[in-house]
């Protein structure tokens, strides 16, 4: 059923890449009924993203870093789509990475982006407290400024980047200096992960098999090694495994190997 919402007059705000937007009653609409429409989401997924932009601060309030986020814990979303709260982590993962435990990929247009407040994921008391959840889709249906009626035209800070190779390929923006992938800028950690094993096989065309990749995988997304010092391993320990390279620094190796 499609919600219904009242007519308002939301403030124009920021998101978090600089692109004027605005989180009205009739832009949540427009948002919802899209995401309804997709017939590739699964329903779970679309309960808690319905969840997001209802919980969305629009832009008011005395905590302006706050706009254009949404921060329910995950008792709250799991309430709301009548699930577990173990279910609201697996779909709000998959949003953020982009692809789902069972390796089914997610548009680009309703992922989301998480801010931990310094946190890395994993790093431990992350899930006791409610992240910040920003909506990508709402520099689509929010946006102010639309270049002819597409808001898909509208640029973002930083350079756009593509990694493609063995494991997989991907999009993202270098918000740092755009001419490397040294630094880990606008990529989720599932697509660092990516992004490291296809380097991994283009040195030496080292391939792993599947067991391993997943192996590697929970490593590294449970750890708190740096991309940045995984990129060195992964360049200096030529005998090493990938899991290994994924997992520990190499010994006398600088905290800022570039």
């Amino acid at each position: 059923m499609t919600q219904q919402y009242k007519k308002s007059n939301a403030p124009i705000i920021l998101s978090p890449d600089g692109i004027r937007i605005q989180i009205s009653n009739s832009n949540k609409m427009k948002f919802r009924n899209t995401v309804n429409a997709d017939t590739g989401l699964a329903e779970m997924m679309k309960s808690i993203i319905y969840c997001l932009i209802d919980k969305t601060n629009e832009g008011y309030g005395d905590e302006p870093q706050k706009f254009g986020w949404a921060y329910p814990l995950p008792k709250t979303i799991a309430e709301h789509c009548g699930c577990t709260e173990r279910a609201v982590w697996d779909n709000l993962t998959a949003l953020e990475d982009g692809v789902t435990k069972n390796g089914v990929t997610i548009p680009e247009r309703w992922r989301l982006r998480v801010n931990r407040h310094g946190k890395a994921r994993n790093s431990g008391g992350g899930r006791s407290k409610a992240n910040w959840y920003f909506l990508n889709a709402w520099r689509e249906f929010g946006a102010v400024d639309k270049s002819g009626g597409d808001a898909k035209q509208i640029l973002l800070s930083g350079k756009p980047q593509h990694i493609s190779g063995e494991y997989g390929a991907f999009s993202f923006l270098d918000e740092a200096d755009g001419d490397s992938i040294a630094t880990a800028d606008g990529m989720s950690r599932r697509q660092q992960f990516v992004a490291l094993a296809n380097l991994y096989h283009e040195m030496g065309g080292r391939r792993v098999d599947q067991t391993m990749l997943n192996s590697a995988w929970n490593a590294f997304a449970k750890n708190g090694i740096s991309f940045a010092v995984a990129v060195a391993n992964l360049t200096e320990g030529e005998s090493l495994s990938l899991s290994d390279c994924l997992n520990q620094k190499l010994p006398n190796e600088s905290d800022e190997p570039f």
